[in-house]
């Protein structure tokens, strides 16, 4: 981490503290750096290391001064409990204070914060999973019974066999030639029919278990959840194509960032040193005229391409497909990645190779081996029932000729040897249905193992499961406009929650003879809040405290006006609310403002009392007073045009220079007073006095200034805290040594006339 991110331009310096569980990693940029700018580059460089699975996504914050809050304070409302206090200040509060000018966010501590916590409860999944069971049981005692059946006919069918060997083997020796041959006949077609009625009922009893087994999958929605997830790798993909959610929302920030800086170098080329950002690049662009278009055509185009390659890029690296996740396990690795950045990593975790590859198989090739089998067994079936329906209708004419068979002598050894011979051939037949039999019985206990294992609930709604499920149905967003007839509407699609019942109600999955599972069906529904957990008092009343953080551009002092005026109103519009501030950074400015005016208004009078009171003259206190509002107004321009705000470190430099402000003046008016008591005339006074004292001046003023030279070698924090009182004090300085060499040998030589 430290090593991608310390490559960033304009990184000056690189800290990292590690805990268990968690690390974090400060950079220090230089003074000049569009953080910005710099805020995307890291985002991108964390955005590539390949971090390991058990590793959160990392969250990326800048910290600046804007973060601390303006003005904090503490409310309560008499006659309202924690409860309806929280939903008060949410509903009234927070919305008044919010509208105030210059107001960015407000933050609120001891607030009581409502949640539905939903827990799945096991009684109610296995209560659910009874049914299913029961259901399963009913269908696979069915194939059963079918398999029982057939081996039942195979048992009749080997004793009718026996029997008719039994009474061919007595009755041969007795019977004639033809009533043999006859008896031959009647016993190969009985014996066929048997063997081919037990091949009949093994068919059947094959055909129902893989029934059975692909009831199963579909009661468990095997294919549906295939489909589901095929369905969300190509929404995936889709969103990252050219036109595509993923791809726009890319595409925006991506060109706001390239126009940004575009504006900055134009306006910089200009000689107009600023930084851009999304708040000001449009006054920006409307002050650059016909080349605002220029740039936006570039910005657009530039954006386009990165863009492109960066959907790309994306679209290549995530699976198409479950088959395409399973050939490709770095492709499943960054799908999983993205899902635990959308907080779904308990999700992310249970999507492995192994499971997808079981699923997989089941839908790819069980199933479409089951229907192949199917097929095959139905033709079999069908041909089978055939050769019976032929065979007894073979049996029946024969037994209504028996009594018409002319006797004849033919040897009764031969009659019987055949005889015997079809007793074998369907012997045969019979062990082979046999067989048959047992492999039925075979596919049928590994059917039902499988019927089994899917219909358990348990395997179905995990927690991962119910979240996404919750998450999907508690959605809305805008889908874009439909026009008709020159009216505009807009098209919403989704929706959320609007109450716990509709919560209770929400519907998991439909099952075939059991009917809708609902979110009530498996778990307990319940409202908690945090109550236990966060709270304040103040004197001895529930309260909650507020912080109210000013917009970047915004003056504090103004926000904090806006505040307290928005505070005033509130507890005049409701009795018994009460507003009581903690901290407010606005007094502060207040505080050394007063100082400012006061130390400036108290040097100014004393310089003027001295100054009539030791020259006993006028004219020279009334010059005095006019350097010390010039000097002031000189610091300031000279400030403005170094970029040095008026804050508080600013203008305590500024209330500490104003004390020092008068002494160049009075030194040269005094020796212009002096000169022009000589009997000189005011103009030369006015010269000759500020040429004798510019040295001396000039070098107290010098030795004040480098007092504060070594400032310039410090770094960091105490540089960033003390250079702007330094230059504002050298500021201050430098204004009143110009002030006393130009301004005051002018109006001497004129007051001085």
């Amino acid at each position: 981490m430290e090593s991608a991110v310390g490559t960033v331009n304009g990184v000056k310096k690189v800290t990292s503290n590690s805990a268990e569980n968690s690390s974090m990693v400060m950079l220090q940029f230089q003074d000049d750096t569009n953080m910005d700018a710099a805020m995307v580059k890291v985002s991108s460089a964390v955005n590539q290391l390949e971090l390991p699975d058990t590793a959160g996504q990392p969250m990326i914050m800048e910290i600046s001064m804007d973060m601390m809050s303006t003005v904090m304070a503490s409310v309560d409302y008499e006659g309202k409990d924690r409860v309806e206090l929280a939903k008060f200040v949410d509903d009234n509060i927070l919305p008044a204070l919010e509208r105030g000018d210059g107001v960015a966010s407000v933050s609120t501590n001891g607030m009581v914060e409502e949640s539905i916590e939903v827990v799945l409860n096991q009684d109610k999944i296995d209560d659910v999973n009874a049914r299913v069971l029961e259901k399963t049981d009913k269908a696979l005692a069915d194939a059963k019974k079918k398999i029982d059946d057939g081996s039942k006919k195979l048992q009749e069918g080997k004793k009718q066999l026996e029997s008719q060997q039994k009474k061919l083997s007595q009755q041969q020796g007795k019977q004639s030639a033809q009533l043999a041959k006859f008896s031959k006949m009647m016993n190969q077609a009985i014996a066929t029919k048997v063997a081919y009625e037990s091949q009949l009922a093994s068919l059947k009893a094959s055909q129902s278990a893989l029934n059975g087994e692909k009831k199963a999958y579909t009661t468990n929605k095997v294919v549906s959840s295939y489909e589901q997830m095929n369905k969300g790798f190509a929404t995936i993909q889709n969103s990252f194509a050219k036109g595509g959610t993923a791809y726009q929302a890319m595409y925006t920030t991506i060109y706001k960032q390239i126009l940004n800086t575009m504006v900055q170098e134009t306006l910089k080329q200009t000689g107009l040193n600023v930084t851009v950002t999304d708040s000001n690049v449009d006054t920006y662009l409307k002050q650059l005229g016909n080349a605002a278009d220029t740039l936006k055509e570039a910005a657009k185009t530039q954006a386009e391409s990165a863009t492109a390659t960066q959907a790309a890029k994306q679209k290549a690296a995530l699976p198409t497909s479950v088959k395409d996740a399973i050939d490709n396990p770095s492709k499943l690795t960054a799908y999983k990645n993205m899902l635990k950045t959308q907080g779904q990593s308990k999700i992310a975790k249970s999507m492995t190779k192994k499971s997808l590859k079981s699923l997989y198989d089941i839908v790819e090739t069980r199933i479409p081996q089951i229907d192949t089998e199917l097929a095959n067994l139905k033709t079999e079936i069908a041909a089978a029932q055939a050769v019976v329906k032929q065979v007894t209708k073979s049996i029946s004419k024969a037994e209504s000729q028996y009594e018409k068979v002319e006797t004849g002598k033919i040897t009764a050894a031969a009659a019987f040897g055949s005889a015997n011979a079809q007793m074998a051939s369907a012997k045969s037949t019979l062990e082979n249905s046999e067989k048959e039999l047992d492999n039925a019985k075979k596919s049928f206990h590994n059917s039902k193992k499988e019927a089994l294992k899917n219909a358990n609930l348990d395997q179905m709604l995990t927690k991962e499961t119910l979240a996404g499920i919750l998450t999907a149905e508690n959605f809305s967003m805008p889908a874009g406009y439909i026009n008709e007839d020159k009216t505009q509407y807009l098209l919403k699609v989704g929706d959320q929650y609007k109450s716990i019942d509709a919560l209770k109600k929400t519907l998991l999955c439909h099952m075939k003879d059991i009917g809708n599972v609902r979110l009530q069906d498996v778990a307990d529904i319940t409202v908690v809040n945090n109550s236990a957990d966060s709270y304040a008092k103040l004197n001895g009343n529930d309260a909650i405290i507020i912080g109210v953080s000013k917009a970047s551009t915004a003056g504090t002092s103004t926000v904090s006006k806006n505040c307290a005026k928005s505070m005033k109103e509130l507890e005049q519009k409701y009795d018994g609310l009460h507003f009581t501030k903690l901290m407010d950074q606005g007094d502060y400015i207040k505080i050394i403002v007063d100082s400012v005016i006061s130390n400036l208004l108290w040097g100014a009078l004393l310089a003027i009392v001295v100054l009539f009171l030791f020259l006993q003259d006028i004219r020279p206190t009334v010059v005095v007073a006019f350097s010390i509002p010039l000097s002031v107004l000189f610091a300031i321009v000279l400030m403005y045009f170094t970029n040095i705000t008026l804050n508080m470190i600013s203008l305590s430099g500024l209330a500490l220079g104003i004390g020092m402000l008068v002494d160049n003046s009075i030194v040269v008016i005094e020796n212009i007073y002096r000169l022009r008591g000589k009997g000189v005339s005011a103009a030369r006074a006015a010269v000759m006095g500020a040429n004798q004292v510019a040295g001396a001046i000039f070098a107290s003023t010098l030795t004040t200034i480098c007092v504060f030279l070594p400032i310039i070698f410090t770094d960091g924090i105490t540089r960033q805290t003390m250079q702007d009182m330094c230059l504002t004090i050298a500021y201050s300085l430098s204004a009143s040594l110009i002030v006393a060499l130009t301004v005051v040998p002018t109006m001497g030589a004129t007051l001085f006339a």
